[in-house]
């Protein structure tokens, strides 16, 4: 009896993280979306912004908008298309993986992991190292991390079907 209060406990924290992975998901592949779609307006709002001097900038906004952000955001605008289909197939084959694990099949483990750090390897290709020093890079990464503890710890239950 007590077994499977266990197996139903594991079991229910695994379809927790599936939900959360598939609005996490989602939400990433929504963003690379608008992403591509807006990346060249946004390059022309922050060279409008770094061209005014005169503007009084507020502390906190200088992080984001300086001469390292418009480079990232130069590089960003040339593969754009590589960036947007490297975000899609991560979110995909993590969106894949998470379905699969709820199925209980551990391939969808080894799916997830694929796509949690493929767009992590891939995207310093495209715009180089210094996205690494990106905040938002930097949380996404964390969450993904914490994301793959949590899917580990869910591992025993997973079957090799």
């Amino acid at each position: 009896m007590e077994i499977n209060k266990l197996q139903d406990k594991k079991k229910f924290i695994l379809n927790v993280l599936v939900v959360l992975t598939f609005i996490g998901s989602s939400l990433n592949i929504i963003s690379a979306i608008w992403q591509y779609e807006t990346i060249e307006e946004n390059m022309g709002r922050m060279n409008q912004i770094l061209a005014n001097s005169d503007n009084k900038i507020p502390e906190f906004a200088k992080k984001f908008v300086n001469e390292d952000a418009l480079e990232m955001t130069k590089k960003l605008v040339q593969n754009k298309l590589p960036f947007l289909t490297v975000s899609l197939i991560g979110s995909l084959l993590c969106l894949y993986g998470a379905f699969q694990m709820r199925k209980l099949k551990k391939e969808g483990y080894y799916l997830y992991l694929m796509g949690a750090i493929f767009p992590f390897l891939t995207f310093p290709i495209f715009v180089g190292w210094n996205i690494l020093s990106d905040r938002f890079v930097i949380l996404n990464i964390l969450l993904s991390l914490i994301f793959i503890i949590f899917y580990s710890s869910q591992k025993k239950i997973l079957t090799q079907i």
